[in-house]
């Protein structure tokens, strides 16, 4: 896909750390909707959370809060 393609080319031209985090009972969005760029952009990392569409976010700041501050 072309846009996938440029996307690529613009986060790897600004040097960014992707960091994609789905639900793993999401009906909305799915892991396989970002697969494309995650294969063609390898900085891009996928979390897959054990969470439905609506509380993805939460999860995933508490992850993000986990790794930064280096709590178990």
């Amino acid at each position: 896909n072309a846009d996938i393609q440029h996307l690529a080319l613009v986060l790897e031209q600004y040097d960014i750390d992707l960091h994609v985090a789905v639900g793993q009972y999401d009906s909305m969005v799915s892991a396989e909707t970002v697969l494309p760029l995650l294969q063609v952009y390898p900085k891009a990392r996928l979390y897959v959370l054990t969470a439905g569409h609506g509380s993805v976010l939460r999860k995933f700041t508490y992850v993000v809060h986990q790794q930064l501050f280096n709590v178990s």
